[in-house]
């Protein structure tokens, strides 16, 4: 098992965080391997037994999730909104992206690359040629001040009037002060409660994400043209708590539970080997569900929202009675008979 010791890192592999990967570890689709429709992207994708059989069920619910009603059969579930790849857009390629002025802004969440990364002379480099940089974070960092502190100006070498660059810092929410889960390496979910309200201007991911998405879908909502259609189709309506109008996470983690279209009431319980039951969409032989699970942690993830508000659940896989244990999904439940808690037996 790799320790890895950040909070949260599972959760955060799992939502996902590398610019390859859907939710769920679906694979993300590639313009240069000829995913020009559905069919073509899952063929390779789906494979006949295990956990990626059920990958069709998985990304039309995905689809599902993101753009709702404007995900239909007839447009193949708005799977052509999604961008395809064309190349490397990892860290380092990124880098010189920047430097090579094709890049032309960045959000920098809890990351410190200025001085974290590799080539770090290079980062700020990049971060030089840039229209705007974003850093959210909790404390003034060498990312959001590299235009004034870093090495390269102290020492003269670069000065800050060479710099375009507009640097936006915005005050980041700690972890008291907003709720939310965390998935760990060994597996173990954990639901925290918000303590606190943030001081000042200090807001949390969720809050930031949510009303920034909601700006841009009013600011292109009357867009005609293809290239906004995606973000005009895109869902984003949560609901809110407080006068700060924080997005409720409950409902985010229910949404990533997964919820069907007709009654929006809770997905399934999980069945051997791990896959939910879904209902069939209609004519089309597909889900009707709405969520953002994937093939490797449809079941887990399960459990972040019915664990039980502020408790930690361990949950852990069970081989039910006379059934091997053959396949990636398997059945799990949560340890200690937590209450609301959909089990295989």
């Amino acid at each position: 098992m790799a320790l890895r010791g950040h909070a949260t890192i599972q959760g955060s592999t799992d939502i996902p965080t590398l610019y390859n990967l859907l939710p769920g570890y679906l694979p993300m689709p590639s313009a240069v391997e000829g995913h020009r429709d559905l069919a073509s992207y899952l063929k390779p994708v789906a494979l006949p037994k295990g956990g990626w059989a059920r990958a069709p069920q998985y990304m039309v619910s995905l689809l599902k999730a993101w753009y709702g009603d404007a995900a239909t059969a007839a447009n193949e579930f708005g799977y052509s909104n999604l961008p395809k790849l064309a190349g490397d857009f990892s860290f380092q390629p990124m880098l010189l992206a920047m430097k090579d002025g094709n890049m032309r802004g960045l959000f920098c969440m809890g990351q410190n690359p200025a001085v974290g990364a590799q080539n770090a002379r290079l980062v700020r480099e990049g971060l030089a040629r840039l229209d705007w940089l974003v850093v959210r974070d909790a404390y003034d960092t060498e990312t959001s001040s590299f235009w004034r502190s870093a090495p390269e100006i102290v020492d003269g070498t670069v000065s800050p009037s060479a710099i375009g660059s507009e640097v936006f810092l915005l005050p980041a929410a700690m972890c008291p002060e907003k709720e939310g889960s965390f998935t760990n390496t060994m597996r173990l979910v954990q639901f925290h409660e918000k303590a606190v309200e943030p001081p000042a201007d200090a807001r949390s991911e969720l809050h930031f994400v949510y009303h920034l998405g909601r700006r841009l879908k009013e600011l292109y909502a009357d867009s005609s043209l293809d290239r906004d259609r995606p973000l005009q189709a895109l869902t984003w309506e949560y609901p809110t708590n407080g006068p700060l109008a924080e997005p409720d996470a409950e409902a985010i983690i229910a949404e990533v539970n997964g919820f069907t279209v007709a009654d929006r009431s809770r997905c399934p319980t999980v069945d051997w080997p791990g896959h939910a039951r879904f209902p069939a969409d209609q004519g089309a032989g597909l889900p009707a569900a709405r969520g953002r699970q994937g093939p490797r942690r449809a079941g887990r993830r399960r459990a972040v929202h019915h664990a039980g508000r502020g408790q930690g659940a361990s949950v852990r896989a069970e081989r039910p009675e006379g059934r091997p244990v053959a396949d990636p999904l398997r059945a799990v439940r949560v340890a200690d008979g937590e209450p609301g808690v959909p089990s295989p037996d």
